[in-house]
């Protein structure tokens, strides 16, 4: 036991994996984004793969059959001569073993990635019917996935047979048109169309209700919003968080008023978790700098503020309370909530700097979260998704009180974030044997583990771009450097998708 210390610290693992969650933020954000766009991961940005998997799933008499028609497939692509000479990403072009020009080896002894593996397409492919299994456990597809199947133009005779181990290359050049790099057209483009908005063919209500309904509605408030913006996220984040909070004069239409509330709470979540990274991610880089400064937030406290000069809106005076750091953020042109820019320019090169402004973020954030919070609003959940260990929005504006002092408002931002936070998730992480934490406290103070070791606040991420990739792929939108913006196509569907909603 130690008096600094307290009982003797868990020792690290020594693994250092990396990772994306060592504050444990992550889970109310993929939730958000999980009821907003149900049926996307964030690895789901290819339009087509649903076609393929639909085709594949058409033919394949069990499981096993499917992966070597999967094994199949990949081996076409490789052979394949794509559209413009680029070759699109496909699941499983590493792992499929080569083989020469006449025979090509379908298994292996090691597992073969495919692409309806819970990192790609599987789940979402189930979530929109694509796939699915039936009671006994057999392989079943919807009515919409066989009619999508048949749209390719693959004689079935060329798939390989069950329990084969090889096929004959001339046999899976047949697969070729399959490949990503053709854009679906036609008819098979307006049934991946259905399959994402389900406006012609309705599934049951509860899936409506649950899934298709929010997915199809939010899906055209960002070709909504995309024709007023051009950008993708974050901006697009920031667009609807400032349009609910009466910043600028974007309207969703009014069937899609409560999606555009959800993405704006989501928004207040995205920065939320970036915000209090900072922190953690600051309190790092002061532990590297000037070493182990005690286990008083005191002296970090005392070397964040000797950088607090009142720049700006984002460098306030020492002297400032939270409550008057958050009327200065309101009352200034440069109150967006998205400091992220600022804060990823100087975390680096001046931490302490990058830790005021994340401080200020926080204090307008805590002053808005109260916008987020009407029983009446269908996502009004979302400002207290986090409770007990990932810290709902609600609860963390609870401690925000706003006669606090910087000095008092740091000291805790310290406290209950950049330390308790990471030790609380650290230790969930050290019991399961990965990598836990990142400092730890001894004698002299906390020390990094190991030295030099360096991390990045990270918001997460929202599902937004892989909607947009797949609503790109369907001729929905258009990308050129970066930049979305809504077709007429695009156009029509958000039409429909507001005349549905409110018939």
């Amino acid at each position: 036991m130690s008096r600094n210390t307290g009982p003797i610290w868990l020792e690290p693992t020594g693994k250092h994996k990396g990772g994306v969650n060592h504050l444990g933020l992550r889970r109310p954000g993929l939730y958000m984004a999980d009821a907003l766009l149900p049926g996307f991961t964030n690895t789901t940005n290819q339009a087509r793969y649903y076609s393929v998997i639909a085709f594949m799933y058409a033919h394949a008499q069990d499981t096993e059959h499917l992966r070597l028609i999967e094994s199949a497939y990949v081996h076409a692509i490789r052979r394949h001569e794509h559209v413009d000479g680029v070759r699109p990403s496909h699941v499983g072009a590493v792992s499929v073993p080569h083989g020469d020009d006449k025979k090509l080896p379908l298994t292996r002894s090691k597992r073969i990635v495919s692409a309806l593996d819970a990192p790609f397409y599987g789940p979402s492919a189930w979530t929109l019917g694509v796939a699915g299994r039936s009671i006994s456990g057999k392989h079943e597809s919807s009515k919409l996935a066989r009619d999508i199947a048949k749209t390719i133009s693959v004689d079935p005779s060329c798939l390989p047979k069950p329990g084969r181990k090889t096929v004959k290359a001339s046999s899976v050049d047949d697969l070729c048109p399959l490949c990503l790099c053709i854009p679906p057209k036609g008819r098979e483009r307006s049934l991946l169309e259905e399959l994402f908005f389900r406006i012609d063919r309705p599934r049951a209500e509860e899936i409506e209700r649950k899934k298709d309904g929010p997915r199809r509605r939010s899906m055209a408030l960002l070709l909504h919003a995309l024709v007023r913006t051009d950008r993708a996220s974050p901006y697009i984040l920031q667009r609807f968080l400032d349009s609910h909070l009466g910043r600028i004069d974007y309207k969703p239409p009014d069937m899609l008023t409560e999606e555009a509330f959800g993405f704006a709470g989501m928004a207040l979540r995205w920065f939320f978790r970036h915000a209090l990274e900072t922190i953690w991610a600051g309190f790092g880089r002061l532990i590297s700098r000037y070493g182990p400064l005690g286990t008083d937030m005191v002296p970090y406290v005392d070397q964040t503020l000797s950088e607090a000069k009142g720049m700006g809106p984002w460098n306030p005076e020492t002297k400032r309370t939270v409550g008057s750091i958050a009327t200065d953020l309101e009352n200034s042109p440069e109150r967006e909530l998205n400091g992220m820019d600022e804060i990823n320019e100087l975390i680096d090169e001046t931490p302490e700097q990058a830790i005021l402004a994340a401080a200020v973020q926080l204090a307008g954030i805590a002053d808005v979260i109260q916008h987020f919070t009407d029983i009446n609003r269908f996502y009004h959940r979302f400002a207290s998704w986090g409770d007990p260990y990932w810290v709902s929005m609600t609860g963390f504006r609870g401690q925000a009180d706003p006669d606090l002092s910087l000095r008092d408002w740091l000291a805790h931002l310290f406290s209950r974030y950049a330390i308790a936070q990471h030790f609380i998730t650290g230790a969930i992480k050290w019991q399961n044997g990965i990598d836990g934490y990142f400092f730890h406290p001894e004698e002299q103070g906390y020390i990094l583990d190991p030295p030099g070791r360096k991390w990045w606040p990270d918001p997460g991420r929202t599902k937004i771009r892989s909607a947009l990739n797949i609503m790109k792929g369907l001729g929905l939108v258009n990308e050129k450097d970066g930049i979305f913006s809504t077709t007429e196509r695009g156009f029509q569907v958000v039409e429909k998708v507001c005349s549905i909603s409110s018939s």
